[in-house]
């Protein structure tokens, strides 16, 4: 056999396309056993969970925190499917953050945890709350001005201003 068809350790290339077949039997099988009971892996999940909980939590945390707008955006596209609001998750994703927030003139930046502190946190907004996260209906402000415009027309807005600086 030439030495260019053998792996480190004496492997061959056939044994190690054999180790592959074998995974692939195992991923099939998994995909199987839950398709007949899925409740067996999701127990199986669980107890995965709250054996290693403290490390699932901050691999998930590590991971929101460097993709704070892919983070985001995926709990979007979760929440407009069980709300039944279009979502358009590649436009989403191309908006530009800005580095103030356009209604409050503060620092924003994606983001999660003690990196990104709420009022400075950015957000994805819906200009025309009828429509879903669609091109041209997003806009990215900080969570604080979200929050002040959530549910509030432009009259009760404007008329809350006035009375914030007494005229």
């Amino acid at each position: 056999m030439e030495p260019s068809s053998r792996l480190r350790g004496g492997r061959d290339k056939i044994r190690g396309r054999r180790v592959e077949q074998i995974q692939g039997h195992r991923s099939e099988v998994r995909r199987a056993r839950y398709a007949r009971d899925p409740t067996v892996s999701r127990a199986a999940c669980q107890r995965y969970y709250q054996r290693n909980k403290a490390e699932v939590d901050a691999r998930g945390t590590i991971w929101r925190r460097t993709n704070g707008q892919r983070s985001n955006a995926l709990n979007i596209v979760s929440r407009g499917k069980r709300t039944g609001v279009e979502v358009d998750f590649s436009y989403l994703l191309s908006l530009v953050c800005p580095e103030k927030c356009p209604a409050l003139g503060t620092r924003i930046a994606f983001g999660c945890g003690k990196d990104v502190p709420l009022e400075s946190r950015a957000s994805f907004d819906r200009i025309d709350s009828t429509k879903g996260y669609v091109r041209g209906n997003v806009q990215i402000i900080s969570v604080m001005a979200n929050t002040m415009k959530h549910r509030a027309s432009q009259d009760q807005l404007h008329r809350f201003a006035q009375w914030i600086l007494g005229a």
